[in-house]
This record gives structure tokens, C-alpha cells and sequence, in this order.
């Protein structure tokens, strides 16, 4: 939660790079106002590969979660950790 406004920073960023991408290709002899309703669409990898990462982050998030509400619960071997069975 504490990056959350990073990455809302990153997305503000690209999304305004995005916007002057697109006007700066109307500025050259075409109409703007023809172009009112163009929509840029995904293609299906694309969308794909974001839905992959939404997921993918979500299963990290409730792992990582969960992983650490096991061990505070102390659902693992004090003591026996990997560092101290390698010695």
C-alpha cells in the first residue's frame, strides 16, 4: 500500500506521454475534430500480458501475506532454519 502512489505517479506519467504522443500525430494536416472518438484498443497480447501481471501480483501479495502470518504465528521450527542445518 505504501507504493501505491509511486505507481500511481508512473501511470500519471505515462498516461500524459501517451496523450502528447497522440496529439502531436493530429497536428500534422488532419482534422482534429474527425478524431474526437478514436480509442487506442489493446491488442490481445497485450492484454494478456497486463492481465498476467494482475493476477501474478495478487498471488504474490496473499503468498507473501500469508507467508508472514504463518511464521508470526509460529507455524515454522524455531531454530531450524537453512542457514542453521548448512553449519
Amino acid at each position: 500500500l505504501l507504493g501505491f502512489p509511486i505507481w500511481t505517479r508512473i501511470a500519471i506519467i505515462g498516461r500524459d506521454n501517451m496523450n502528447k504522443k497522440i496529439d502531436s500525430t493530429y497536428e500534422y494536416g488532419s482534422d482534429i475534430d474527425t478524431h474526437d472518438g478514436d480509442v487506442m484498443v489493446p491488442s490481445r497480447g497485450e492484454f494478456l500480458t497486463a492481465i498476467f501481471f494482475v493476477c501474478f501480483g495478487v498471488v504474490s501479495l496473499i503468498a507473501g501475506v500469508g507467508s508472514n502470518i504463518y511464521e508470526q504465528l509460529g507455524g515454522g521450527d524455531e531454530g531450524e532454519g537453512y542457514y542453521d542445518q548448512n553449519q
